[in-house]
Parts: C-alpha cells; sequence; structure tokens
C-alpha cells in the first residue's frame, strides 16, 4: 500500500497552514508566492507556525469572493488552531497586503492570546468596515490586536482602512505589552479603536502597558 504524505492541513484539520502551500519561515526565503497562494485557497483562517516570514516584492491581494459573513479573519490571522495551544514567536517582515475592500476585511489579526508577534514594516491598505451575518458592522481594521500579549508593530502604513489600529475585541481578557511605533496613517476613519466585550468593559487592566507612538 503506498504511503501518502500527511500535510499541516491533515493535521490541523480544515485550517489552512502557510507551511502547506511552500511558506519557509525562516527569515531568508522570500514567502510571497507561498502566502498568496494560501489565501488564494479561500479558507477564511491561514495558520502561521513559529517562524520569521518576509516577503520583499509585490503584494498579497485577497480575493473579492472571500470575507463574506463574519467568517473572514484576516489576511494573515495568528489564531489557536482546532482550540489548541496559541501561536507564539511569529514574525512578519514588510508584508504588502491588499484586503481588496473584502466585507469584514482585516489585514493582520492577532488574537487568541498570541505571544512575541513582531510586524515590521507592514503596509495595508483597503480594509472595509461592512455588516456581518451576525448583525451589525465588522472588520475594517488593518491591524486588530485580540487578547495576544507581547505584540510590537513598528514602521507600518495604513490607509483606505476604516480603523487604522484596533486593540481589543470580543473577550473579557486583556492585552498586555501592545507596542505600535512609528506608523503612518493616511484616510482612515479611526486612528486607534479600543473595543471589548462582556459585562466589565472597559476591563480595569486593559490594555497594560500599550505604547502607541
Amino acid at each position: 500500500m503506498p504511503l501518502t504524505k500527511v500535510s499541516f492541513s491533515m493535521i490541523d484539520g480544515t485550517v489552512i497552514n502557510v507551511k502547506d502551500f511552500g511558506a519557509v519561515g525562516d527569515g531568508v526565503a522570500d514567502d510571497t508566492a507561498s502566502l498568496q497562494a494560501a489565501l488564494d485557497s479561500g479558507s477564511p483562517t491561514i495558520y502561521f507556525p513559529q517562524g520569521t516570514y518576509i516577503k520583499m516584492d509585490g503584494e498579497i491581494k485577497a480575493s473579492s469572493t472571500i470575507g463574506i459573513g463574519d467568517a473572514f479573519e484576516g489576511i494573515f490571522s495568528l489564531s489557536k488552531v482546532l482550540g489548541g495551544a496559541p501561536v507564539t514567536d511569529v514574525i512578519f517582515i514588510t508584508p504588502k497586503l491588499d484586503c481588496n475592500n473584502v466585507p469584514a476585511g482585516i489585514g493582520i489579526n492577532v488574537r487568541d492570546e498570541a505571544t512575541n508577534v513582531q510586524i515590521i514594516g507592514a503596509h495595508i491598505k483597503n480594509c472595509l468596515n461592512s455588516p456581518i451575518a451576525s448583525g451589525g458592522y465588522g472588520g475594517g481594521r488593518g491591524i486588530q490586536v485580540e487578547v495576544p500579549s507581547n505584540v510590537v508593530v513598528t514602521n507600518f502604513i495604513i490607509e483606505n482602512c476604516f480603523n487604522a489600529l484596533a486593540v481589543g475585541g470580543y473577550s473579557t481578557s486583556v492585552e498586555k505589552n501592545i507596542v505600535f511605533d512609528g506608523g503612518v496613517v493616511i484616510n482612515c476613519e479611526r486612528l486607534l479603536s479600543i473595543q471589548g466585550n462582556g459585562p466589565d468593559f472597559p476591563h480595569p487592566a486593559t490594555h497594560q502597558m500599550w505604547v502607541c507612538s
């Protein structure tokens, strides 16, 4: 009986893993084509294992067919896989992301207790705030951080988004050690949106030690 290669997606379930599309994440290889291929697969959730993902040429663009309703978690989403351990030690270097005004679009979504995340030199655009299936409006965020810790975002450009930056979300947990430094925001409705959920919002210790400069 021939052996079948086991893919990362087979291990992780229905979540798309960038490693299945050839991403290396070693801080040397240009992972642009691999990341675009993963996005083009149509999955609303793309998983990034530990690594340094560098892209140098062109931009990564969302298809107009994804992001319908409130399933789209972001072009890059750092979330738990099937209730597993949080994402940790991920670095994005010079990602250029076009959300293409898909409904409820988010450029980079750092969530689910992710830790030790760096986003360096990001250029994110066209994140649309729009009606979602569960009611109300969603998305429209260039970079969102929801319940992570130790997140540093530096030298970023965000344009044509409803919220350039968003901290918090649908959790009563807190964000810790969040830094936004050296950014340029162009044609966005809001620079920084602080959100929350639950009876105790705003949380007494919410957004512990976050800096925006």
